[in-house]
Formats: structure tokens, C-alpha cells, sequence
């Protein structure tokens, strides 16, 4: 008997596009000034601006983590779940 295969609902090659988008995503720099003091009211704006992003990269980066995370352990379950029941069926 076939294993169930995972990878019919989550195809090997969205699986490689979300871990590269990940990398990537990591891989972005989102250094932020130091200081906005004495530079303007536009500058200060563009830093908080700044800052918003900064904390939407982190959360992408922990979304797409989770989800790589969640859909590995989903496949793990689903392909341990067949491997047992083809044991009983085999016997």
C-alpha cells in the first residue's frame, strides 16, 4: 500500500518557494537610525515609519516559520498515521 502523500495538498515547489522567501526575507536588512533628534518632524515620521516595518518583518518572519513548522509536523503525523494503518492492513 502507497503512503499518503502530503505533498499533493503542499506541492514540493511551494514548499521551496515559502523556505525561500523565508531566507530571503531574513536576509533583509532593517537597520534603523540611531537618532532622529534635531532632524525634523518629516524625519522623526519616516523613523516611526520605520519602526512599523521593522516589527512587520519580524512577524512575517515568524508567520512563515510557523507555517513551514506546522506544515513539516502535519506531514510527519499524516505519514505516520498511514505507515501504521498499512501495518495492520498488512499484517
Amino acid at each position: 500500500m502507497d503512503r499518503i502523500r502530503f505533498q499533493s495538498f503542499v506541492t514540493q515547489s511551494a514548499w521551496q518557494r515559502m523556505q525561500a522567501l523565508k531566507q530571503k526575507w531574513d536576509a533583509t536588512d532593517c537597520t534603523l537610525p540611531t537618532s532622529a533628534e534635531g532632524k525634523g518632524e518629516a524625519f522623526e515620521k519616516i523613523a516611526q515609519v520605520g519602526e512599523e516595518y521593522k516589527l512587520l518583518h519580524e512577524a512575517v518572519s515568524f508567520l512563515l516559520e510557523n507555517t513551514l513548522q506546522f506544515l513539516q509536523k502535519t506531514e510527519e503525523a499524516f505519514v505516520g498515521e498511514d505507515e501504521k494503518m498499512a501495518e495492520k492492513i498488512g499484517g
